[in-house]
């Protein structure tokens, strides 16, 4: 994807203490698929990912399937 910023485009985190994923922007704008919209993040301040949740990045739409749950942490 050409669109994509090879350097950094945006950020995912996994934060183990609150055993959350976030997603912030960093140089490009990423977007959030809500209901039927795609909604900009607009702060580099971590938005809050959960199971399913579909963002795009330049022209490439991407699903977060999350591998820990309440059950099981990566720590």
């Amino acid at each position: 994807d050409s669109e994509v910023s090879r350097d950094s485009h945006a950020m995912l985190t996994y934060d183990p203490r609150g055993n959350a994923f976030l997603v912030q922007q960093v140089n490009n704008l990423v977007y959030i698929q809500r209901d039927e919209e795609e909604e900009p993040v607009l702060t580099t301040t971590p938005t809050p990912l959960t199971q399913g949740s579909e963002f795009v990045l330049g022209q490439t739409r991407l699903r977060l399937v999350c591998l820990c749950n309440e059950t099981f942490a990566w720590q």
